[in-house]
Parts: C-alpha cells; sequence; structure tokens
C-alpha cells in the first residue's frame, strides 16, 4: 500500500496579523514622536511668549518720566 501524507496550513490569517502587529508598532512609535516633537515645540514657543509677558508687564508698570513723554525715540 502506497499512501502521501499532506498536511496544508492557511497562513493568510497569519500573514494578517503580522501586518496588523507591525502597523500597530509603527504607529505607536509615530504617536511617541509626535508627543515629543509638540512637548518641544510648546516648550520653544513658551519660553519666549513668558519673556515677553514679563517685559510687557514691567513696562506698563513703569511710568516714563517727562523728558521720556516729550521726546519719542525712534
Amino acid at each position: 500500500m502506497v499512501g502521501v501524507v499532506f498536511f496544508a496550513q492557511d497562513i493568510g490569517q497569519l500573514r494578517d496579523a503580522e501586518t496588523i502587529n507591525s502597523s500597530r508598532v509603527a504607529a505607536e512609535a509615530l504617536s511617541h514622536y509626535k508627543t515629543q516633537q509638540l512637548g518641544f515645540l510648546c516648550h520653544e514657543i513658551r519660553n519666549p511668549l513668558n519673556g515677553l509677558m514679563a517685559n510687557l508687564t514691567f513696562m506698563a508698570e513703569t511710568h516714563l518720566n517727562h523728558e521720556q513723554a516729550l521726546n519719542p525715540q525712534p
């Protein structure tokens, strides 16, 4: 008696799962990068604005003397 044994496995679902997993990993990495960049950008914008606000507050609270008020500098 001669026979053949044949095993088959559908790897379509496995490939789909690997594709989904690699897409998820890439999305998480991009999300982490975006969060870091946004934090850096906020820091770079916030620091100069804080300095500007401090200067504006100081100038608003400081009164000009008579000479400064009559002779504006160009």
